[in-house]
């Protein structure tokens, strides 16, 4: 029974023979119901391939979202209006 997907067998003569020839033949029989779990999990698997690659697409479009908030963020806090109100609500809330 092979154990991996390189199956190997070994074959080690003590005496020199000419015109020795060993040919093996080996297959992979599966039940019907290995067939059908098989395609169901292809199928699982191609759902998830694709929920994956629309929730990253989402992910991108978020930290694309994020960045311009952050950069906007900026534009205003380093404004001179920002600057000057924030003072002044400092001052009005003593």
């Amino acid at each position: 029974m092979a154990h991996d997907r390189d199956p190997h067998l070994e074959c080690r003569l003590t005496d020199a023979t000419e015109n020795l020839h060993v040919e093996i033949e080996m297959d992979w029989p599966h039940s019907e119901e290995y067939g059908i779990v098989r395609d169901g999990l292809r199928q699982e698997f191609s759902a998830w391939r694709k929920d994956k690659n629309e929730i990253l697409k989402q992910i991108n479009e978020l930290e694309q979202t994020l960045k311009s908030r952050e950069e906007e963020l900026l534009t205003i806090k380093t404004s001179p209006s920002y600057r000057v109100t924030h003072k002044l609500s400092g001052i009005l809330r003593r």
